[in-house]
């Protein structure tokens, strides 16, 4: 797993060494350095308000460096903060961010030029009958087991937090660990909000993961998700046919 957010100007920005240096430099060579010895990687980007602003040169970013293997996870505001950050996402900017990506995504794809953008490739899956291989896709969370250095383990990478401490593994079972009332709170499922309960795409979101939903819902009767989801199913549709 490669952490780069785009360019160099969005990257430096938000990616910064203890001197405040930019960080764009040493993230690519490493990336190069694991296409010389052939070695698989994963680009993971967080989208930001300032890449957001921009998808098609987020895209072509990527394609002109030959980046095969992309995820993406949209800047969320931190658990107990009432106000967002410079960097945080609106719903709306996902929306265009998520639509922009995947038009291109499609052109690429359709030139014979496939790049494994894991967001597009489950919603293909979902579509062709097949379970997302992504956490929270599905509509509902599983345990994750995300292990600290001193054994105590979490339900997920978003709730590595005390209060979804959910044991220790120097003096507990993983059976005993996931029977915890810690581990079966956090894996009931949330009750729906009204525009999930009737969403025509509902079948391939299940109402998103849990640490997105309140971003999905900041604006009221309003979700990017669903934005996106309704403005490209007929072409997710078209690919996932014609991959069949």
């Amino acid at each position: 797993m490669v952490s780069l957010d785009g360019n160099r100007e969005i990257h430096d920005m938000h990616r910064i060494d203890a001197e405040g240096r930019g960080t764009f430099d040493r993230v690519f060579q490493t990336a190069k350095s694991m296409d010389k010895y052939k070695v698989d990687y994963n680009v993971l980007s967080v989208i930001t308000k300032s890449s957001a602003r921009k998808p098609e040169k987020f895209f072509k970013e990527y394609l002109k460096n030959r980046f095969k293997y992309i995820q993406y996870i949209p800047c969320l505001t931190p658990f107990n903060y009432d106000e967002k950050d410079k960097f945080d996402l609106e719903p709306k900017q996902y929306a265009e961010f998520l639509i922009e990506n995947f038009r291109q995504w499609k052109h690429q794809l359709e030139v014979g030029n496939y790049i494994s953008i894991r967001l597009f490739d489950n919603l293909v899956a979902l579509l062709k009958g097949y379970p997302a291989t992504q956490c929270g896709m599905l509509g509902h969370c599983s345990m994750q087991r995300v292990i600290e250095a001193n054994g105590d383990v979490y339900p997920c990478d978003f709730y590595v937090l005390d209060k979804y401490k959910c044991g220790n593994i120097y003096d507990m079972s993983f059976e005993d660990i996931e029977k915890s009332d810690t581990a079966k709170n956090f894996l009931k499922d949330m009750p729906l909000k009204n525009i999930c309960r009737n969403c025509k795409v509902l079948s391939i979101c299940g109402g998103g993961c849990k640490r997105y939903r309140d971003f999905y819902h900041e604006i009221e009767n309003y979700c990017p998700y669903q934005e996106f989801l309704y403005t490209v199913y007929n072409e997710l549709r078209e690919v996932a046919q014609r991959l069949s």
